[in-house]
């Protein structure tokens, strides 16, 4: 890929700086640092966009990763969530009486709204 491709390489190689950041705390600074260099002096726009956002919010970094703090059990609880409002809203939708009504087909079974 290097060889190939070598906008891509480069912006590999800067993300996985990046991620470098979190995998290794004891060595965070300097991560973070050489990222920040590596991006801001890329020819990729995106990628010095991403420098100024690493800079700006460089000690709210240092001090997550100090800390240990992230977010994901939150992001993981969304995302289950987000997936139980899908299915729920599909099942809804699949007996909604307009489906029912629309199609014709007495084969169908719709839900009346009895309760027996």
């Amino acid at each position: 890929m290097r060889r190939h491709n070598a906008r891509l390489w480069r912006g590999y190689e800067i993300k996985e700086m990046v991620r470098a950041v979190y995998e290794r705390p004891a060595e965070t600074w300097s991560w973070l640092e050489g990222a920040i260099r590596r991006a801001a002096r890329s020819r990729l726009k995106p990628f010095r966009s991403l420098a100024k956002t690493l800079r700006q919010y460089r000690a709210m970094i240092l001090a997550a990763v100090e800390h240990g703090l992230s977010n994901s059990p939150l992001e993981a609880l969304n995302s289950r969530l987000a997936l139980i409002n899908r299915a729920a809203a599909s099942s809804a939708a699949a007996f909604s009486p307009s489906r029912c009504s629309a199609s014709g087909d007495s084969s169908r079974s719709c839900p009346t709204g009895d309760i027996h």
